[in-house]
């Protein structure tokens, strides 16, 4: 049986036993990876409460370029101004105006690409979970980043916090990149022009578990 093969195929609500696997996999292939794990505890993720792609997606949106806490406020606005909890129905954000959806601390580009994906879930041209589960990750990023304002960011976060896919690198993530420099590279202070590449090239170490490996990255700026 071939590694990838071998390979968890879902990091949502692991086991104990799992999780242990994964972490024992990583400090094995990657001895620096070994120390930023061990300095962070145990791998920890759960399934964002979004039921929906779609609900996933608005989420996302949403929290595009903004820091966690600034982005869950809006959010929260967001659900709050439909008296939901998560993410309300296409129909509903449709028809609401744009000035009550302003007032939740979405900006324009968000709006139009908020109402852009609403389109495309009424229209039922986004993947369903279903469908999703049968689809490949490159070929979901090619359906998902279809939609105007859905880009490569968006699709990767869809598809290890909604999905669980274990093999995913967001490569352009801010947050990815610096714990990635804070691990690897700790004595080159200055912006990296080659840190993208640096990254991409490393993480080959990492596969099948990239997701696993990126959320240490983000951890370790905690």
């Amino acid at each position: 049986m071939s590694e990838s093969s071998a390979a968890l195929d879902n990091i949502l609500n692991l086991d104990r036993e799992e999780n242990a696997m994964i972490m024992a996999e990583l400090c094995r292939k990657d001895a620096k990876l070994r120390k930023a794990i061990e300095s962070v505890g145990p791998f920890s993720i759960e399934k964002r409460k979004e039921r929906s792609i779609f609900g996933a997606l608005v989420r996302s949106i949403i929290y595009q370029q903004l820091n966690g806490r600034a982005a869950a406020t809006i959010y929260g606005r967001f659900t709050d101004s439909f008296s939901k909890k998560s993410c309300p129905s296409a129909a509903s954000i449709y028809e609401a105006t744009d000035e009550a959806l302003r007032e939740c601390g979405i900006s324009r580009p968000k709006l139009n690409a908020i109402r852009a994906l609403c389109s495309h879930q009424l229209e039922g041209s986004l993947p369903t979970e279903k469908e999703a589960l049968l689809m490949s990750d490159e070929e979901l990023i090619e359906a998902l980043t279809r939609v105007k304002g859905v880009g490569l960011w968006t699709a990767q976060m869809l598809l290890i916090f909604h999905l669980g896919r274990p093999d995913v690198l967001p490569y352009t993530d801010y947050g990815v990149k610096k714990g990635f420099q804070r691990v690897f590279h700790p004595k080159e202070t200055d912006e990296l022009t080659d840190l993208q590449e640096r990254l991409i090239k490393r993480a080959k170490l990492w596969r099948p578990y990239r997701s696993v490996a990126s959320w240490y990255m983000w951890r370790v700026l905690d």
